[in-house]
């Protein structure tokens, strides 16, 4: 994790980085107006919930609402390891944080443990 910064209204934006690719999560309590999104995403699932799916030249993003939460995730990483982290969204626990999960899923290829 390189960084979490937390905005005055509560949103919190979420930074990892391996030293070749960043990812970032940004996690806004309420619900995801899904009319006024960008034309051109791709509609996806993660487990049980709805999610569209963006690509640009320069990266890649995913938006979904889960229990009352925006998450919105954006990578330089290559479209296969998006793919793969967002995937294992539908197995992440209720225990930990999910930013947390998907932190420790992101950098543990490169951890020294």
């Amino acid at each position: 994790r390189a960084g979490v910064y937390q905005q005055p209204n509560g949103d919190v934006q979420v930074y990892y980085a391996d030293g070749v690719f960043g990812l970032s999560v940004f996690e806004r309590k309420g619900s995801l107006a899904w009319d006024e999104l960008p034309a051109g995403g791709r509609e996806t699932k993660l487990g049980d919930e709805r999610a569209r799916a963006y690509e640009y030249a320069t990266g890649r993003a995913l938006v979904w609402e889960s229990d009352g939460v925006v998450y919105t995730l954006v990578s330089d990483a290559p479209p296969s390891e998006v793919a793969h982290v967002a995937r294992d969204f539908g197995t992440l626990s209720d225990g930990e944080g999910v930013v947390d999960q998907i932190g420790n899923f992101v950098t543990a290829p490169f951890s020294w443990d």
